[in-house]
């Protein structure tokens, strides 16, 4: 297949038509001349679907995914930094850490879920648990994990159950069934008034806190995996649809009602992860996009959105999910972590000096 280079796209090469004919010498299906040499009948309506089939098998393997073509013009410089830890060491957890790890606030400690059916905090200092307790089963697993500020943790188990907790883990506030079953994510407002937590039921539920009272709630067609309160507007919350729904929506908790929805941007799409930057509030996301003929493999795909519908840059780097994305240096600096075992490290602004020029947009 053929293709050219514009030279204002970034990472993608524009590709011209192709036309895919030229496989229908060595094809498997009969064609016209075919057909004509064995039998006196000539089936054209059956010819003419077996020739479609094997064009589009044919598109399949050479282009897979439904790419989508982008100039990106003035580009904006990511870069891939060459990064090594600046103090070496490790702790041993026993392989007793399960699903999900969230780092306090101060940056010493962290909260993990344990095995079994256990909730701890891991300090860097000593190295190992300073404190740890049960959740509420035998059976129970901590699927997600939200610091609001320094003395209050909020967790989210498999059986739907929501807890408050202090630093020391001393449970301060439970809600039996907030969900009706996993919470596997949980996201707090930029005032800390707020959370939002989404569950295997395809449930995305507003809290108020610290009073964990239950504010509104959103049913979707699919589970939502991916949640984001924009940096300085404390009522706008962005969700992100799961299997085959890969969108975005942005919603007003304080109408309760959708602000905006993405345009479907790629087909056999989920979106497994957003974040907004902390200084231009433009927000990055992260799609799936399955194979058509196997759903368990595609590729990841992370996203730049300036607004809900325009794409400002895109990467095409990993080959797997991108569940998680993570700021740096106040938010010029961005993770990707991918499923394919690559964690990769780009400068989100460019140079060090155009992102050391650029100050936080205040709302109007």
């Amino acid at each position: 297949v053929n293709s050219k280079t514009h030279p204002n796209d970034r990472f993608i090469p524009r590709r011209i038509p192709v036309n895919f004919d030229f496989g229908s010498q060595n094809s498997q299906f009969p064609f016209e001349s075919d057909v004509e040499r064995e039998t006196e009948f000539i089936n054209y309506a059956k010819v003419r679907y077996n020739r479609t089939n094997y064009q589009n098998a044919l598109k399949e393997v050479l282009m897979p995914l439904d790419m989508k073509i982008l100039n990106f013009f003035p580009p904006k410089k990511f870069k891939h930094n060459e990064w090594t830890p600046a103090d070496e060491g490790t702790t041993s957890t026993n392989k007793r850490v399960q699903h999900c790890v969230k780092w306090k606030n101060d940056g010493m400690r962290f909260a993990v879920g344990l095995f079994p059916n256990k909730l701890g905090v891991w300090d860097i200092v000593v190295k190992k648990l300073i404190c740890e307790t049960f959740c509420c089963l035998p059976f129970c697993e901590i699927c997600s994990l939200e610091w609001i500020n320094d003395n209050c943790l909020v967790t989210g188990c498999n059986n739907g159950v929501l807890k408050m907790h202090t630093a020391d883990l001393k449970c301060i506030r439970r809600v039996r069934f907030a969900h009706d079953s996993a919470i596997i994510n949980i996201a707090s407002s930029c005032n800390r008034k707020l959370i939002a937590t989404s569950g295997t039921d395809r449930k995305v539920i507003i809290w108020k806190v610290p009073e964990l009272e239950g504010y509104f709630q959103i049913t979707f067609p699919s589970v939502v995996r991916a949640l984001a309160w924009h940096p300085w507007r404390s009522a706008l919350l962005a969700t992100g649809l799961g299997f085959k729904e890969g969108r975005v929506i942005l919603w007003n908790v304080n109408t309760h009602k959708d602000v905006i929805s993405e345009r479907n941007t790629y087909k056999n799409s989920s979106v497994d992860c957003l974040t907004f930057n902390p200084i231009t509030a433009e927000l990055v996301v992260s799609y799936f996009v399955a194979c058509g003929r196997d759903v368990s493999k595609g590729s990841g795909v992370v996203s730049v959105l300036s607004n809900i519908n325009k794409v400002v840059e895109e990467l095409h780097i990993h080959n797997g999910p991108v569940p998680y994305l993570l700021w740096g240096d106040q938010g010029r600096v961005l993770a990707s972590i991918s499923a394919d075992e690559n964690l990769c490290i780009w400068s989100f602004f460019g140079s060090s000096d155009n992102g050391a020029n650029l100050k936080k947009k205040k709302e109007k």
